[in-house]
């Protein structure tokens, strides 16, 4: 019997129970690992104004089917180029999205390896918090998606 047949063949198990996933909407920062990093920062500030263009829509009514799309920014970094390049509305508007809960800030400047001091890792995460407070809005997480170690140094720096 092939592989094809027995798949074919293979009960589907039934799930007993319901399950609820969650979707973590971001873009992963890897800069100067995929290609250039000014064609990945353009990148970033592109995403960004998309998950804003979105957000603002399901806010406003425009597409309401959308409500309930949240945005994760991985990086402060990528924020941080955003803001550079944004005109005040994008700025502002950016801001309220942030506020509303639309666009989740993480505490990460950029993704480090895990030889970071505590004195460097404070000095970095410093940046998120100092823009966060500026608008009113406590950063509280962050998000590292895949450096080794990394992980375990944030758990001590941010107790």
């Amino acid at each position: 019997m092939t592989l094809e047949q027995q798949i074919k063949q293979a009960a589907i198990p039934t799930l007993e129970r319901k399950w609820k996933i969650y979707v973590i909407h971001h873009s992963h920062t890897d800069l100067g690992y995929t290609d250039r990093q000014e064609k990945i920062e353009q990148y970033h500030v592109d995403f960004i104004r998309q998950a804003l263009r979105i957000v603002n829509n399901a806010h406003n009514g425009v597409k309401p089917e959308w409500k309930g799309f949240r945005w994760t920014c991985e990086t402060f970094w990528a924020v941080e180029q955003f803001l550079k390049q944004a005109v005040d509305e994008e700025k502002a508007a950016f801001a309220d999205a942030v506020r509303r809960g639309d666009i989740e800030l993480s505490g990460t400047y950029l993704n480090m390896t895990e030889l970071p001091d505590l004195q460097l890792l404070n000095k970095i995460h410093s940046t998120a918090q100092t823009y966060a407070a500026s608008i009113c809005y406590p950063i509280d997480r962050q998000m590292t998606a895949h450096i080794n170690a990394h992980t375990l140094a944030c758990v001590v720096n941010f107790r």
